[in-house]
């Protein structure tokens, strides 16, 4: 029998005080939505002047910020399942997570944050590296509790190959041409755009570069395996902190939908930055650039993992696919399911926010994911950045130099969805 695993600094500790969940209505991106988006963004803007500076003022500028005031702060493991292995019995597949809570509660849902690739959750929510605020500390000061996950065999969470099996590794070019530097490569049209990079001047540049390429860039080649493992301890920390909203980034978009689909009373917003895509197969600049033995492609449209449709279906190759063309010359044609009506049932009925930068490889499809969840029956705001006035982030909006006035555009949002 499967054992979690946690620490004994919680396991005493009620995390789910929190009332039961009225119903929310979601609304699909509409021209009254981008304007609410867009006087918005001048007003982050102004706020994200106050943190964004060169690397040279980055610790000065962090010694300014006020103490965050916390009633308690932590870690914990959760899921996971006993193994014997040379060693002994061991608990393998289990997930680290760091928490805060803040002394002043101000929001009755927690976030999950679940970042991209396989990196530890705090190099994409705990900062920036050039040493600026992160979005975790964003949203504490806010009255938001925070958990921090780094997915099973990733980050601090136990790899143990007798277990997880083959790693794939993502190499320094692909980081470069994706992430750091899109705009020197051009491999896409709006990758030119890319202004936001963080530091100031090469040398700081160079400096960013090599915080950005010392954290893990290996992970589990098996999608499904991947997916199925994340989800389960998705699962047993919504078991056991609550009703919470789901932050996701890049990859763990996958992770955000599979939780909700299995905890689907417990998931009450879903926040998709650039979420792992399109559905059902990849850009082709993207399939490019990945390791030999990754042969995920989302053949459930949104994961690699089965997802529940209704009418049910049993394998992938029940869905009848049909392409349709690209709606602009810098977009790729989108994949939907066509023939009987069909609806992601554990998804519907939650608000989702998908949220697309303006010089990202994303912008090629994130329209493609926002297409498929409207006609799946889930109604969803997407946001482009560009057309409310943020501009020149790419993929690694995060630790960009205006992150927190991204920031700024995900708690608006989340306060008009997920209030009371």
């Amino acid at each position: 029998m499967s054992k979690n695993l946690y620490s004994t600094k919680i396991a005493s500790l009620d995390l789910s005080r929190r009332p039961a969940s009225s119903r929310f209505r979601t609304r699909t991106g509409c021209k009254s939505t981008r304007m609410f988006f867009r006087s918005l963004a001048l007003a982050a803007g102004a706020l994200a002047s106050l943190f964004v500076g060169s690397l040279a003022r980055a610790s000065s500028d962090r010694a300014a910020e006020p103490p965050l005031i916390l009633e308690r702060e932590g870690y914990f493991y959760v899921g996971g399942h006993e193994v014997t292995l040379h060693a002994g019995t061991l608990i393998a597949d289990a997930m680290f997570v760091q928490y805060q809570i803040p002394k002043k509660l101000k929001h009755r849902f927690p976030l999950v944050f679940i970042g991209g690739g396989c990196a530890s959750g705090s190099l994409s929510w705990l900062g920036t590296p050039d040493d600026r605020e992160g979005w975790a500390e964003y949203f504490v000061r806010r009255g938001y509790s925070t958990y921090i996950i780094d997915r099973p065999a990733c980050g601090r969470s136990a790899y143990y190959a007798e277990v997880d099996g083959p790693i794939g590794v993502g190499s320094i070019e692909r980081l470069e041409k994706f992430v750091n530097n899109p705009d020197r490569y051009h491999l896409w049209p709006q990758a030119r755009l890319f202004t936001q990079r963080p530091g100031n001047g090469k040398e700081a540049s160079d400096v960013v570069s090599r915080q950005y390429l010392s954290q893990p860039m290996a992970s589990i080649a098996n999608g499904r395996q991947a997916d199925e493992m994340t989800q389960s301890a998705l699962a047993a920390l919504l078991d056991k902190v609550g009703p919470a909203v789901l932050v996701a980034f890049s990859h763990g978009g996958q992770f955000a939908w599979l939780a909700a689909d299995a905890r689907p009373r417990l998931v009450r917003a879903i926040v998709a930055l650039e979420p792992a895509g399109p559905p059902f197969r990849d850009d082709p600049i993207v399939a490019t650039s990945k390791p030999s033995n990754d042969a995920s492609s989302r053949p459930w449209g949104l994961t690699d993992a089965p997802f529940t449709y209704d009418p049910p279906v049993k394998t992938p190759l029940e869905l009848r696919l049909t392409d349709e063309p690209a709606a602009a010359p810098d977009l790729i044609p989108c994949r939907y399911v066509d023939g009987p009506s069909r609806r992601l049932p554990n998804l519907a009925g939650k608000p989702v926010l998908i949220l697309t930068t303006e010089a990202s490889y994303h912008a090629r499809y994130d329209n493609c994911t926002s297409r498929f969840l409207t006609r799946m029956g889930v109604a969803n705001d997407h946001l482009r950045l560009g057309e409310i006035g943020i501009h020149g982030n790419g993929h690694g909006m995060l630790g960009e130099k205006n992150n927190l006035q991204i920031a700024a555009v995900v708690d608006a949002w989340l306060k008009k969805h997920t209030a009371k």
